[in-house]
C-alpha cells in the first residue's frame, strides 16, 4: 500500500528518503584539535567537468583537495562531495537541490 513509492526495479537502489541530511553532524567525527571532517571532505574534491562524470571516473581524476580549480586541468573544475576518495558514498550529485 503505502510503500509503493519506494519500490525500484530490481537491480536499483531504493531511495531512502530519510538520508537526504547527506552531511549530518553524527556521520562526521567530532572537532577537536584539528579539523578531521575538513580532511575527510578535501578527500572527496576531484577536477572534472561535471559531478556524474567525476564520480564515474575517479581513477582517471586529478584530486583537488584545497577546493581550488587551479589544481585541475584546464576546462575542468574542482568538484566538491564526489565519490572519489572512498570517504563518502553518495547517489547524486549532493551539491544540487534533492542530490545526496
Amino acid at each position: 500500500g503505502s510503500f509503493v513509492g519506494f519500490l525500484k526495479a530490481p537491480g536499483e537502489e531504493a531511495l531512502d528518503t530519510s538520508a537526504n541530511d547527506v552531511l549530518d553532524s553524527a556521520a562526521l567525527p567530532e572537532e577537536q584539535d584539528s579539523l578531521p571532517e575538513v580532511t575527510m571532505l578535501a578527500d572527496t574534491y576531484y577536477c572534472g567537468v561535471d559531478w556524474d562524470t567525476v564520480s564515474s571516473n575517479c581513477d582517471t581524476a586529478t584530486p583537488c583537495p584545497s577546493g581550488d580549480a587551479n589544481e585541475c586541468p584546464d576546462g575542468e573544475q574542482c568538484i566538491a562531495f564526489t565519490n572519489c576518495g572512498g570517504k563518502f558514498n553518495f547517489m547524486s550529485d549532493p551539491n544540487v537541490e534533492g542530490g545526496g
